[in-house]
């Protein structure tokens, strides 16, 4: 694992600037227009997350069990945060 890190959070650093399909799974509890979602590289609740934000969004115009196009904008560590592309 301690092998793995690196190489793992070279990897996000490289999504910066990306633009992902994100499957969102749920809200982020933080703010209405945050969501929690993951690639499909990821597999949920083990691997790494991305935090979606998503102006416009909240309980009344969910995003859950979408599958939308993210531009990836920051990672941290393992996990990455992007804003939802224009066009959805």
């Amino acid at each position: 694992m301690l092998a793995q890190q690196p190489i793992a959070h070279d990897h996000a650093r490289r999504q910066v600037g990306r633009i992902l399909d994100v499957i969102v799974d749920r809200p982020s509890g933080e703010r209405e227009d945050v969501w929690i979602g993951r690639t499909k590289c990821d597999a949920p609740d083990i691997d790494c997350v991305v935090y979606v934000t998503a102006p416009g969004t909240s309980a009344a115009r969910p995003l859950t069990g979408r599958i939308v196009p993210v531009e990836i904008v920051a990672s941290t560590g393992y996990d990455l945060a992007g804003i939802l592309a224009s066009g959805d």
